[in-house]
């Protein structure tokens, strides 16, 4: 009787551990993801904003100033999708953002 419940112990609490294990990995994931979805939308808003001042920039008469801020736009557009990775889940966040192929294609083609 004692080693039954000793045995049913150790089974439910190993079973129990596992699928903890399991939703905190899984929650860190998500974490990561939300991170990095949040870096991206805060770099496409700064993308936004650079070509809007190279557009006023433009209709001022100021083709140098239009083409800082189109240069700056650039190098944000250019940035590898890595770079907004937080906490070093980077496989696991590209795959669940769909954003796994050809990025080291991409980085590659324009690293200056």
């Amino acid at each position: 009787m004692l080693e039954e419940a000793n045995h049913e112990l150790q089974t439910n609490t190993g079973h129990t551990m596992l699928h903890t294990s399991i939703r905190l990995e899984r929650l860190r994931h998500s974490d990561a993801r939300a991170r990095t979805l949040s870096s991206m939308v805060h770099a496409c808003r700064r993308v936004a904003v650079l070509l809007e001042r190279a557009r006023k920039q433009a209709a001022l008469g100021r083709p140098r100033a239009a083409l800082d801020a189109v240069e700056e736009a650039r190098a944000c557009l250019t940035t590898p999708v890595s770079s907004f990775m937080r906490g070093g889940a980077e496989a696991g966040v590209l795959i669940g953002l769909g954003l796994t192929g050809g990025m080291d294609h991409h980085h590659h083609n324009h690293s200056s």
